[in-house]
């Protein structure tokens, strides 16, 4: 799967502070029909179809006025898992750097 970002946040993303806290892009591919693809009630939050995520890191573009394109492995699903995950490994890269 392909999402296209201007390049300008895209290097904003991938120069923040290393110490800083961890960037990871959610994509939310919701249906055409976007009627019911979302419920809100006091109990829950159901959302249909799903959201993928990539780690963004990498060298920034030089030309800021275009846009860059991510690649994101549809393995990458966002679910409790890798949610889980995420976080581990986030709150891992904290401990180790020290901050």
């Amino acid at each position: 799967m392909a999402y296209s970002i201007k390049t300008k946040t895209y290097n904003d993303l991938v120069t923040r502070d290393p110490d800083g806290v961890g960037v990871v892009l959610v994509l939310l591919c919701i249906p055409a029909e976007k009627e019911g693809w979302a419920e809100f009630t006091e109990e829950s939050l159901t959302l249909r179809r799903c959201c993928y995520f990539n780690l963004l890191s990498g060298h920034p573009e030089e030309n800021e006025n275009s846009t860059k394109k991510i690649l994101i492995p549809r393995t990458n699903v966002l679910d409790a898992t890798s949610l889980q995950s995420l976080l581990n490994a986030e709150r891992e890269r904290k401990l180790v750097g020290g901050v």
